[in-house]
């Protein structure tokens, strides 16, 4: 038996380590629940909720409700934060641009849903707003509302994604115009979920201005991934809210993976938050995984469709990655560039040596995003 050893918490949660990515506050006891089952009929995007909520002094702030599309392609509920500075835009002819901003993992339970916490969650909130730019956060579908969160789940996280910035311009106050250029940024999770969007926009969401993605420590290979509760220290809880958000199918046992010591508490899914989930599931691995998921032929099949890089891009991409990153694997972000610029998407990777999980990223996602508001030509290191 290999004994599986305590850890940082900023190493067992898939996020960073630093003070620019505070996790979702996990101490709430009393949970308002939205329902995600829409009453009425209605386009993916439709706004039909806002109210405000306390931000950065320089913005107005709300929380907002929209409907979006899951998984399986049912018409849900999903929420998230909206963000706006103070000031006009005179300089942008009247339309202020908008950034959507992907967070990294906080867990499958609703308390989990960074919209809770509010604005701070919001890696470079500062700094996005000091450029003019409007900010939307999705909170992913099923945190926050009655449905499960499929973690990682390509199509539901493209969806959520592409659908807050069509409800960004929607919520009357924010004054935000429907030809306003659009840029994706999201870190680890919200990697994976922008990368995605980027991937899904030209035939979801064609009338989105979308001008860019901006993707840091992104996860890229949901099924190698899901392997973390196999090969890496207290991670098992990792696999279980991979496996969960994905197992829509009856062919889809979590029996063939799992033993009867997960199969028996699988209820605690929807309760914590990531890193009391791993805590949860600390122990000899084989206490909880009899057979990784890549060696079952449905569930490999099955992670393998929320991979992304083998769909051609129409928009610049900038991947960063940390080349110590304990989390995401260095080499399977250079395996996505390389599908990526295969396909011909035109991508600029940065490498950063010496830097883990939380890669220093904003300045330069926050410069990169400004040419591409600008118009300027994207940079391509492919080749």
């Amino acid at each position: 038996m290999r004994r599986l050893s305590t850890l940082p918490a900023c190493f067992v949660l898939a996020v960073s380590c630093s003070a620019t990515a505070p996790v979702a506050d996990t101490s709430t006891t009393t949970i308002d629940v939205v329902d995600a089952d829409p009453r009425t009929e209605g386009p993916p995007g439709e706004m039909l909720d806002y109210e405000p909520i306390e931000g950065p002094a320089a913005a107005d702030s709300w929380k907002i409700t929209y409907r979006s599309t899951s998984a399986a392609g049912e018409d849900i509920v999903s929420t998230g934060m909206l963000l706006v500075p103070e000031g006009d835009q005179a300089d942008r002819g009247g339309v202020r641009p908008l950034v959507v901003w992907a967070h990294h993992t906080t867990g499958t339970a609703d308390k989990c849903a960074p919209s809770r916490s509010g604005p701070n969650t919001i890696i470079g909130v500062n700094e996005l707003l000091a450029a003019g730019w409007a900010v939307v956060a999705p909170d992913y579908e099923g945190l926050g509302t009655s449905s499960p969160h499929p973690y990682l789940e390509s199509s539901s996280e493209a969806h959520t994604v592409l659908d807050a910035a069509r409800a960004a311009v929607a919520v009357p106050p924010a004054s935000l115009s429907p030809d306003a250029p659009v840029a994706l940024w999201g870190f680890s999770q919200g990697g994976h979920a922008v990368l995605a969007a980027a991937e899904e926009a030209p035939h979801y969401a064609p009338e989105l201005d979308l001008v860019g993605a901006a993707a840091a420590a992104p996860v890229t290979d949901v099924l190698s991934f899901a392997e973390r509760g196999v090969t890496e220290a207290d991670q098992v809880g990792v696999t279980v809210a991979v496996l969960l958000g994905h197992g829509d199918s009856v062919d889809l046992r979590l029996e063939d993976v799992f033993t009867d010591a997960v199969l028996g508490d699988l209820d605690v899914v929807e309760t914590l938050c990531i890193d009391e989930l791993v805590e949860h599931f600390a122990g000899d691995f084989e206490d909880f995984i009899h057979t990784s998921p890549s060696d079952v032929e449905a569930w490999a099949n099955r992670l393998g469709q929320s991979r992304v890089g083998d769909t051609a891009v129409a928009v610049p991409v900038l991947v960063i990655q940390g080349q110590d990153d304990q989390i995401v694997d260095p080499g399977l972000t250079a395996d996505y560039v390389s599908r990526a610029c295969a396909n011909g998407t035109t991508l600029e990777y940065q490498t950063r040596p010496g830097e883990g999980h939380g890669v220093d990223s904003t300045a330069t996602v926050v410069n990169w995003i400004a040419d591409r508001f600008a118009g300027a030509p994207a940079i391509s290191t492919c080749g």
